[in-house]
């Protein structure tokens, strides 16, 4: 079947639609044939100038009726309506959540602010704080929207390094901290590479944003990586990091060190990133071929996804089932009859699993614990826990330190 057969039937058109982005992004069409594709899908492309916006929709609620008493729900719902509406506007799902918006028109500045003011308005409305959009600067061929892919990947990768900011903007994601000094590294100090959010990114992101997230990371610590010892503490925090990751979700770290081979000293900052991309990439193909590496078809996709978003309290049966191209109601079955229990009690095992070797491992207080294995509410982490194990999740980890296979908290 030819591209000109597939673009004839409409069952095919979402996912033409998602080869179409990729194409765009990737700068493997030629605009004349792009525009032609644009016409059979529907779409427009007419300039004068072009951007991408990146977000992630709120996940759609299994049952009809809450995708519009959800708080979730109406906010997805207000989203798709406005990009809709507006030919301005083109919406492209990249995945479960995530979506892209190839914005295109006159007046960019003001196409842009209208779009991130839709987003921000949306979920404010619906009380979610959990949220992020990132949105380059304009281009004025179409050729060049490549250009426009990679700074607002690069910035969606900031999510991770700082969550507070919720709208990624071209000229704020840079952190250079100026030449290699003493200054440099004395600004830098030990927390210059933190291990939290390359733990954040291993739990939730996704292998093509690896280097996008390197970039960032390091972004801040130009001036201390002149300095020999700095890059090689940098390269460990990482790949500690990621031993820690892995193992959370079933792993042995030395799995993911056998990957990346025996140590070598990088010798510059271009040679960290590339060491600290490659850590990410193996720990991530790891994440997902032991999610589920015994199960194959359907419900192997959809146990790589549960347990690469354990932590997302957000997690849901429908959106396993979207990643895993099955209805909810299949994957159900498919629970009950190759694991013998259901998707909820799965989960709940999982987080269980993950909390208690956060309490053996860590020192986060007992309600970060719950926050981080994805329980909502921590009085409830705490009950579960108790009924599960039984004992409350801190006599748990005072309890650790007797059991044979008990590891001390770091202090």
């Amino acid at each position: 079947m030819t591209l000109d057969d597939i673009l004839g039937e409409p069952e095919f058109a979402p996912f033409v639609r998602r080869w179409f982005f990729d194409q765009l992004a990737a700068g493997l069409l030629a605009p004349d044939r792009a525009r032609e594709i644009a016409r059979r899908l529907d779409m427009e492309l007419c300039g004068p100038e072009y951007a991408l916006a990146l977000l992630e929709l709120p996940l759609q609620p299994s049952d009809a009726a809450g995708f519009f008493s959800d708080p979730a729900g109406q906010v997805r719902s207000g989203l798709l309506a406005y990009f809709m509406k507006y030919s301005e506007y083109e919406l492209i799902p990249c995945g479960p959540e995530l979506s892209a918006v190839l914005i295109q028109g006159g007046r960019m500045p003001d196409l842009i602010r209208r779009c991130v003011e839709t987003v921000r308005t949306q979920f404010e409305r619906g009380g979610l704080l959990d949220w992020h959009v990132a949105v380059s600067g304009p281009v004025s061929r179409l050729e060049d929207l490549p250009d426009c892919w990679r700074e607002v990947s690069r910035l969606w990768a900031l999510r991770f390094t700082r969550p507070e900011v919720h709208i990624l903007r071209p000229g704020a994601a840079r952190r250079d901290t100026g030449p290699g000094d003493e200054r440099a590294l004395l600004a830098a100090g030990p927390a210059g590479a933190d291990p939290a959010p390359v733990r954040a990114f291993l739990a939730t992101g996704h292998r093509a944003d690896a280097g996008a997230f390197a970039e960032e990371y390091l972004s801040g610590l130009a001036g201390a990586l002149a300095f020999r010892p700095f890059r090689h503490y940098v390269v460990l925090t990482v790949r500690f990091a990621a031993g820690q990751a892995v193992s959370a979700l079933g792993a042995a770290p030395e799995q993911l060190y056998s990957r990346l081979g025996p140590w070598t000293e990088p010798g510059d900052q271009a040679e960290v990133r590339q060491a600290v991309e490659d850590i990410l990439a193996a720990a991530l193909d790891l994440r997902d071929e032991t999610a589920g590496a015994d199960r194959p078809g359907p419900l192997g996709l959809a146990l790589g996804y549960i347990h690469s978003r354990i932590g997302d309290p957000s997690l849901s049966l429908s959106a396993a089932a979207g990643y895993a191209g099955i209805t909810p109601s299949y994957l159900s079955a498919l629970f009950r009859r190759e694991l013998g229990r259901t998707f909820t009690g799965y989960v709940t095992e999982k987080r269980l699993e993950l909390a208690r070797r956060l309490l053996r491992t860590t020192a986060m207080p007992a309600g970060h614990v719950a926050r981080a294995a994805g329980f909502k509410d921590p009085h409830y982490f705490s009950a579960l826990f108790k009924k599960h194990f039984g004992c409350p999740p801190t006599a748990y980890r005072d309890g650790a330190l007797s059991r044979p296979d008990g590891e001390r908290p770091p202090r």
